[in-house]
């Protein structure tokens, strides 16, 4: 019996799960999030920061509403899962996040995109 992950079933289990899923998701003031801003640049520098599988985007829409000069990339397969993050950051009027589909272990970006 294979134990790979089927990369689609995933993606799909998660896009059903993605209407409800950022019900006791949506914590953008968790602690934890303010102690990850800290860890990755002072606040007040600017810096570019990318969430890998990011889901409805968590972290991504916390560390957008707490460092306003950050821009943020958000990627993940799931479909539903970036739409309720999309929509989310559009609904808190965030700019400086973005939500991408795609896969984490082949991304688009420039290996020297993202701070530290």
């Amino acid at each position: 019996m294979s134990r790979a992950i089927d990369q689609q079933k995933l993606s799909n289990w998660y896009n059903f799960q993605a209407r409800f899923y950022h019900l006791w998701r949506d914590d953008y003031d968790n602690p934890l999030i303010e102690r990850m801003a800290t860890g990755l640049a002072p606040a007040g520098e600017e810096a570019g920061v990318l969430d890998a599988g990011c889901g409805t985007g968590l972290f991504a829409i916390g560390l957008a509403r707490l460092r306003g000069r950050w821009s943020i990339e958000a990627i993940d397969a799931a479909e539903g899962m970036l739409a309720v993050g999309a929509r989310q950051a559009r609904r808190l009027h965030l700019e400086n996040v973005a939500f991408h589909r795609g896969d984490v272990a082949a991304m688009p970006f420039r290996d020297d995109s993202f701070h530290g």
